[in-house]
């Protein structure tokens, strides 16, 4: 099928009339010559189950279940749903024993929620996907803005360079003076110095806003990963933490994010 993604679940081992049985599932999305909605493979013991496909537990499951909580469109997309039930005695329905009927409990459950296990792993790679695919937009859009946006800049400070008074003396003649914020004298006459000397171009200020563009994305992504719970799934402790413990506001960094805890609490709890 070469498939686009991929997710498998293999059920724990459980008794069905007491027969030992095992469900197996795995559940594609995309592909090469798929129709558009399920494709159902059924297995018996390994071997592919070719008729009674409508009667069978599997097809049941698969149309019982609310495939749109998990991002997955079952009219528009290609879903391949493949389930293999290994058993001593399989509890064939018919003298054919071509389906399994969807009366037993015991399996209709232990399909049901292997199918759900898969779709779950498909519904975060799903996410994934459109979180990159918006990260990839966001940042195109931004970067459209950058030239314009370094010319206008850099325009500016060309010419409030130019005069001998700088900027926030000029401004204070205006009828607004009024409304002019405060202004660090210092950094004023830094970057006009710098823009005098040609340290600060248009040139440069693009460099400055595509990475900050680039440090922004890495931010926002870790936010979000970390709010959906697809981020950090391990916490490292440096000590023993417990309830008596005080944290320090959580610092974000794109790899990682650190949580320090606060100074008055340290002697308290020694490093072991």
């Amino acid at each position: 099928l070469s498939p686009d993604w991929v997710a498998s679940f293999v059920g724990p081992a459980l008794a069905c009339a007491g027969h030992p049985l095992i469900v197996e599932a795995c559940v594609s999305l995309g592909g090469k010559d798929v129709k558009a909605g399920f494709n159902v493979f059924r297995f018996a013991n390994r071997i592919p189950l070719l008729f009674e496909a409508g009667s069978d537990v599997v097809t049941r499951c698969v149309q019982r279940l609310n495939w749109g909580s998990y991002k997955i469109d079952k009219n528009n997309d290609k879903i391949g749903i493949f389930v293999s039930i290994v058993s001593t005695k399989i509890p064939f329905k018919g003298t054919s024993k071509e389906y399994i009927g969807d009366d037993n409990v015991d399996i209709a459950e232990a399909v049901d929620r292997a199918i759900r296990a898969c779709a779950i792993q498909l519904k975060g790679k799903i996410s994934r996907a459109q979180a990159a695919k918006e990260k990839r937009a966001r940042k195109k859009v931004l970067q459209r803005y950058i030239p314009d946006v370094s010319r206008a800049i850099a325009g500016c400070l060309k010419d409030s360079a130019a005069f001998a008074e700088p900027p926030h003396k000029r401004a204070k003649d205006n009828a607004n003076a009024g409304t002019l914020w405060e202004v660090d004298l210092a950094w004023e006459k830094e970057i006009l110095d710098k823009v005098r000397n040609g340290q600060v171009t248009a040139a440069t200020l693009a460099r400055k806003l595509e990475d900050f563009v680039e440090s922004m994305d890495s931010e926002q992504a870790l936010e979000h990963s970390m709010q959906n719970k697809e981020g950090l799934t391990d916490a490292v402790h440096l000590m023993n933490v417990g309830g008596s413990h005080e944290f320090a506001p959580i610092v974000y960094h794109p790899a990682l994010a650190f949580k320090g805890l606060k100074a008055s609490v340290l002697g308290k709890h020694p490093l072991r």
